[in-house]
């Protein structure tokens, strides 16, 4: 409950100041133009750390996770792999579930300044869910389908760093999805890897004679 709090606070902080500041820093943009006007923009390309927290039966859990993706103007594109696991008391025994799978996340940027911005995000992944049982009875592998929507926000403070926070729901379907349904959050330091794409590529291509 703690954590959720922090990040009711953190949102309406991002809110307050981006309100203030939007008159000056902010314009609106159609989804549909923007997303014309993107795709003509050179793309940046990105890979980082993608790890979110859950909960599952009451536990908090962690999914860890790695993306590589394509960043235009206002979208992104990312395909990663993610695990997690945990373990749940029954009585004496315990069942210990281990989740990996590959995912296609999607994002678009509905906010956006220089130092503020709020992403929404869409994510589809195909994988399996093991089962292991303490009293010695065979494992069980099921095929799952985790499907998660939210939004988040981000503050840069640096030029390549700053915080983030989202939130949001994951629905896994079929019969592996069992005990993977739940909301989905996060908060803590963030990079912006197309920033660092793009300030690379421009160091690098520059003419021979102006390295001196």
């Amino acid at each position: 409950m703690r954590t959720f709090n922090r990040l009711l606070g953190f949102w309406i902080a991002i809110f307050c100041v981006t309100d203030v500041d939007a008159q000056n820093d902010s314009f609106p943009w159609n989804p549909k133009d923007s997303i014309r006007l993107s795709l003509n923009e050179p793309p940046a390309y990105s890979l980082w750390f993608d790890s979110k927290f859950s909960m599952i039966s009451g536990e908090t859990i962690k999914i860890s996770g790695y993306r590589y993706g394509i960043l235009w103007d206002k979208m992104a594109a990312y395909t990663g792999y993610y695990y997690s696991d945990f373990k749940q008391i029954n009585g004496k025994n315990y069942d210990s579930y281990k989740f990996s799978y590959l995912s296609s996340t999607f994002e678009y940027e509905l906010y956006r300044t220089h130092r503020f911005g709020v992403t929404g995000f869409g994510q589809v992944g195909a994988g399996y869910r093991i089962l292991r049982f303490s009293d010695n009875r065979p494992q069980e592998t099921r095929f799952m389908m985790p499907l998660e929507f939210g939004v988040n926000g981000s503050v840069r403070f640096l030029r390549y760093f700053g915080v983030s926070a989202g939130i949001g729901s994951r629905v896994a379907l079929f019969r592996g999805g069992q005990n993977f349904t739940g909301p989905i959050y996060f908060i803590g330091f963030t990079c912006f890897p197309s920033t660092m794409y793009r300030d690379a590529k421009r160091i690098f291509h520059r003419p021979a004679d102006r390295w001196w």
